[in-house]
């Protein structure tokens, strides 16, 4: 929360402030003494030995690009539609209600078929390049531009991209967790992959 607060105060204060750098560095030496206390703890909140795992890595760190994306695109996206093209609270929902809709179809619905189909790996890869053309496109939205227009389109690739993504970081890296156990690849796939990564933890 302290780095947060940094980050966020950085509109009053410069960067090389020395109030940004006083907390900021505060904020560094509470994360490092997380970490520490982690190494030591008997029940640890947050068990280091996971990121030995490069697939468990790395799934975690594209998940938590894809979080910071959902969110960040989610708050300037409201930003704009509401300062930029002046709509109000109700029309500005359902300008973005269409990236929620994908979300929620796709991933209960098409992306357990085609992470039992493809395998997680291939789903992950191209739903991130619709995630990547989708903020692209959002970054490029002129000044005078309309919802229909020039947001709509930059939503859509978000919405399925999006609705893929979430669930096939965490199927990637506990598949792959089973698969290492000596599981088969359909019952990696089907009875913990796509089915247990939605609980998180389990993942």
């Amino acid at each position: 929360m302290l780095g947060v607060y940094t980050i966020v105060e950085t509109t009053d204060h410069r960067w090389a402030s020395a109030h940004t750098r006083s907390f900021g560095a505060v904020a560094l030496v509470l994360i490092l003494a997380f970490v520490a206390r982690q190494t030591k703890a008997t029940h640890p909140l947050l068990p280091l030995r996971v990121f030995r795992s490069r697939n468990v890595s790395g799934a975690m760190g594209i998940q938590a690009l894809i979080v910071t994306g959902i969110f960040g695109f989610q708050f300037l996206c409201v930003v704009y539609l509401q300062k930029a093209l002046g709509l109000d609270e109700i029309h500005t929902g359902l300008g973005i209600f269409p990236v929620s809709v994908a979300i929620g179809a796709l991933s209960l619905g098409l992306s357990p078929e085609l992470i039992a189909r493809f395998g997680p790996r291939a789903v992950l890869l191209p739903v991130l390049s619709l995630i990547a053309a989708g903020l692209a496109a959002l970054g490029r939205v002129p000044a005078g531009g309309s919802c229909a227009v020039d947001v709509l389109p930059a939503l859509l690739p978000l919405g399925f991209g999006f609705g893929l993504a979430f669930f096939s970081t965490l199927a990637t890296s506990h598949t792959d967790t089973l698969l290492a156990d000596g599981a088969s690849n359909a019952s990696a796939l089907t009875s913990a992959g796509y089915r247990s990564a939605p609980l998180g933890p389990q993942a």
